[in-house]
């Protein structure tokens, strides 16, 4: 159990830190605002005037798809008590 719990900590873990930056809608919106808003969202991470700026600014781009990022909080929300147990004693969280 304590190999599988480490390996559970460390994707919380690493799957938080993917999201940090994440824009999300909330609960109950409708279909057609969340695909236009996954749409302009990548067209935004793909746009070269957009990653030019951000290289100026020392801003590191981490795309991910919305199908991607929905399926990343699915697997946080889903993490085991123990496991967030776990992740607050490592981080030191009371």
């Amino acid at each position: 159990k304590g190999d599988g719990q480490k390996e559970a900590v460390a994707r919380f873990l690493s799957t938080t830190v993917a999201l940090n930056r994440t824009l999300a809608a909330p609960p109950g919106t409708p279909p057609e605002r969340v695909a236009t808003l996954r749409k302009a969202i990548e067209e935004t991470i793909r746009d070269p005037e957009f990653l030019a700026e951000a290289e100026k600014t020392g801003s590191e781009i981490l795309p991910m798809t919305g199908e991607e990022t929905s399926a990343a909080v699915r697997q946080v929300l889903a993490m085991p008590k123990d496991v967030i147990e776990r992740v607050k004693s490592v981080l030191g969280v009371k």
